[in-house]
């Protein structure tokens, strides 16, 4: 499943775009790390892989938009009053 879809991004994708990585921290259920760990391991891969193409394939099809900036000052939406 995951190897045609990580074969065809890396084909698409320019190789110093794809070397590029950054580390960050998301909240995931317990249940879903733990199907993630036995998934890497039964497959031989890395949970970094896993996730990468897991996430890779689920955007495969949205279309990018950037993301607007917020005016100076401006209350985000989760610190205004209600």
């Amino acid at each position: 499943m995951f190897d045609s879809v990580s074969v065809e991004i890396r084909e698409a994708m320019d190789p110093k775009v794809l070397s590029l990585k950054k580390r960050q921290t998301y909240y995931i259920r317990l249940e879903t790390i733990e199907k993630l760990k036995a998934y890497a391991y039964w497959e031989r891969k890395g949970i970094s892989e896993v996730v990468n193409v897991a996430l890779q394939e689920f955007l495969k099809d949205w279309e990018i938009r950037k993301i607007p900036r917020r005016r100076k000052g401006a209350l985000r939406q989760d610190d205004r009053m209600t």
